[in-house]
């Protein structure tokens, strides 16, 4: 019955059901015909299974009398749930709705389809259609109650948003909602968006005067959310937007440094050095962004700092040098050669050499990409040579060739 239906056979579809073969039997995970029907925009099969007087409530993994339940705390959030486990409870109008079906949630609708619907985690219709980047879906739903019920609409709302679907997320703003208004735990729009790294949704919120600086429930702003996930062109929009104090330390324990460090981010590491904030600022127990990096094991940050010239004399609040931090990392040896070679560096640095200078010695091509934005690229150390002629010197093809082009914009390049 599956693979008729698949095929879109109908006619064998009705031969198997006169031999006693039923529309509603589940496949091994647990989807009948009338889901993948409703996800594919089916309506002519959907039809014969209407005919049999097949139900359009019930989910792949009906819920049963449980308590409704409880969604999980935002800021222990990863990702939406993997779409087999969306799906689990999900009836054909979720189903129909998260394809962006809009002629099929139409059928379903005309034909009593339970538009209160939820799936096993409490997402209604409205949530799934926000998947949906174009709010089609959702415009059918606006003559209908749910979308006036605050705890409905915000469920949705943060759904478009983590999503980056911007027309929906507008439409659901429109319902009501206000630019700032918490969507769940202290969390605005902004926050989601930062938390997720949705950049459309970030600028469209920052030009209708979403509030920067304002906590969730759990001591988050929008910064550090930010500077914890990959997406560094949201990263940087928010930092020009609001231009931040770059060294604060956020809720007296790590600097925005220490946050994307820790985070393993280096483009948004990167991001914060062009814009001026300092390597060697200090966090709670008095460490450095180069600390983090060396506890989390994140190779390439640490390798990028070191070129940057940071401080690898800088202890914490136990007076616990960096190299003895280098113990508990996953990469004990090669951190332990890269520090070799940043101190051999630094032996062979001469008078009046820059930041810049230093990380073409390094031969690091990030770190002379991102201090070439900001450092004088022209200045000479004692013998004269400029980064230019250094890297010249050493035969550094890449660093000789972003020193030649001398970029001057605070976008870090993907």
């Amino acid at each position: 019955m599956h693979v008729a239906a698949e095929i879109d056979d109908i006619e064998t579809m009705r031969l198997l059901s006169a031999r006693g073969c039923l529309f509603d039997l589940p496949d091994t995970k647990g989807m009948q015909i009338k889901h993948y029907a409703a996800l594919q925009g089916k309506t002519e099969i959907l039809e014969e299974i209407h005919r049999a007087h097949v139900s359009y409530s019930l989910g792949p993994y009906p819920l049963g009398p449980l308590d409704e339940p409880k969604e999980e705390p935002l800021h222990k959030k990863g990702t939406q749930p993997p779409k087999e486990d969306l799906f689990d409870g999900a009836t054909p109008l979720h189903m129909a709705a998260f394809a962006g079906q809009k002629e099929t949630v139409k059928w379903l609708l005309d034909r009593y389809a339970q538009s209160e619907a939820k799936n096993r985690y409490g997402d209604m219709i409205p949530t799934f259609a926000s998947i949906c980047p174009t709010p089609a879906v959702l415009q059918q739903f606006a003559p209908y109650r749910m979308l006036r019920n605050p705890l409905i609409l915000y469920s949705a709302l943060r759904t478009a948003i983590r999503h980056d679907n911007i027309d929906s997320m507008r439409f659901l703003y429109k319902q009501g909602v206000g630019i700032n208004t918490p969507l769940l735990e202290g969390n605005t729009g902004l926050h989601i968006a930062s938390r997720f790294g949705a950049l459309s949704c970030t600028a469209w919120l920052l030009q209708n005067e979403a509030v920067t600086f304002l906590d969730t429930y759990h001591q988050e702003n929008v910064f550090e959310l930010s500077a914890a996930q990959p997406c560094v062109e949201q990263f940087q929009l928010l930092l020009d937007f609001a231009q931040p104090p770059l060294d604060d330390i956020q809720h007296e324990t790590r600097t925005l440094m220490q946050i994307a460090a820790k985070a393993g981010h280096i483009k948004n590491v990167m991001a914060l050095i062009v814009r001026g904030a300092s390597a060697n600022a200090k966090g709670l127990m008095e460490k450095t962004a180069l600390h983090e990096a060396v506890e989390a094991g994140h190779f390439d940050i640490v390798e990028f700092l070191l070129a940057c010239g940071a401080d690898t004399t800088a202890k914490k609040y136990n007076d616990t040098p960096l190299p003895i931090e280098m113990a508990h990392s996953n990469n004990v040896e090669p951190m332990k050669r890269l520090f070799k070679a940043s101190e051999r560096v630094r032996r062979e640095s001469k008078e009046g050499e820059t930041r810049l200078h230093f990380a073409v010695r390094s031969a690091n091509p990030l770190a002379v990409l991102t201090l070439a934005q900001i450092e004088d690229v022209e200045h000479a150390n004692c013998d004269g040579q400029t980064p230019l002629d250094l890297a010249e010197q050493m035969g550094l093809t890449q660093e000789a060739r972003v020193l030649c082009s001398k970029a001057r914009s605070t976008d870090i390049p993907l």
